[in-house]
């Protein structure tokens, strides 16, 4: 969000970035994803403090559409059992 730093100084602006990990974790106990990597990525990233167990333990994990649909289909059949 930009926005002036006081009202007497319109032309600056303070800005105010953070971070958001992601990880892609397993669904299942036969739904384990490869990680692949670039080297020259991995070592540019540590050499700048890239804190890559955060990024693994605390990230934001996340589904593709085809697991997102088999886990949606999972949920609605547990309702309709649970409903009948």
């Amino acid at each position: 969000k930009w926005r002036p730093v006081s009202e007497t100084e319109s032309s600056c602006v303070e800005a105010k970035p953070f971070n958001i990990y992601i990880s892609k974790r397993p669904s299942g106990k036969s739904d384990d994803s490869r990680f692949m990597y670039q080297s020259s990525s991995m070592e540019f990233l540590a050499q700048h403090g890239f804190d890559f167990s955060r990024a693994i333990k605390n990230g934001i994990s996340y589904l593709n559409a085809k697991e997102s649909e088999k886990a949606r289909q999972g949920v609605l059949e547990e309702e309709r059992k649970v409903l009948s």
